[in-house]
């Protein structure tokens, strides 16, 4: 196995099967790797690096060790595709995650509230209902269906009413994502669903099939 050094190097390599297998090494090196993932992770925000830094996310979220949580929270107003891979590796941790991502969607006025309502729905914590389902009401498009898709995430049945009220949103978007949310939560939302077979909307009737 190379140093971690040259394997935090070839997480940028222009080769994609390159950047995998250093990042499998990585991973292998365990807590070992984690302070150089976390520096490649603070890299200068440079757009030509975001694929490195989508690496040691996703690395960081498979090795985890909880030093990473705080890095990759800040990681989620990276402007690049490299803060979903850090919202997905924050999903990893569970409530640990929850707790510190609780108190960014309080703050609010975030310009990276989509992603972080994202990495919530994506640790699985049924904690995370009372702070998602208040974001229902934002008046962004892109918000409501974030949180509708976190909301199937969850799984939480406390959702169903919520979702099923997600149909009545003036964007087709919104109420395409809460079909889908609806099917994602299996049995505890059928009922739901066999109403939702009727809705006026076709797209929402085949979405919901």
């Amino acid at each position: 196995m190379a140093d971690i050094k040259t394997l935090i190097e070839k997480l940028g390599d222009p080769r994609r099967s390159v950047r995998r297998q250093a990042e499998r090494e990585l991973v292998k090196s365990g807590r070992t790797a984690v302070p150089a993932l976390i520096k490649t992770l603070k890299k200068p925000r440079d757009p030509e690096l975001w694929r490195m830094r989508w690496r040691a996310a996703d690395a960081l979220g498979k090795i985890g060790d909880k030093r990473a949580i705080i890095p990759l929270i800040d990681a989620l107003s990276d402007n690049s595709p490299a803060r979903f891979s850090a919202a997905s590796a924050l999903g990893k941790f569970g409530k640990n995650a929850a707790v510190p991502l609780f108190a960014v969607l309080i703050e609010g006025g975030s310009s990276n509230r989509d992603v972080v309502i994202y990495a919530l729905g994506e640790t699985g914590d049924k904690e995370a209902f009372e702070p998602l389902i208040k974001c229902l009401q934002d008046d962004s498009t892109d918000i409501r269906m974030r949180t509708v898709t976190a909301l199937g995430e969850l799984g939480d049945a406390r959702a169903i009413k919520s979702l099923m009220r997600a149909f009545e949103d003036e964007d087709l978007l919104v109420r395409m994502s809460a079909s889908s949310a609806l099917r994602k939560m299996g049995q505890p939302a059928e009922d739901s669903l066999i109403r939702a077979l009727n809705n006026g909307d076709a797209e929402i009737r085949y979405r919901s099939a």
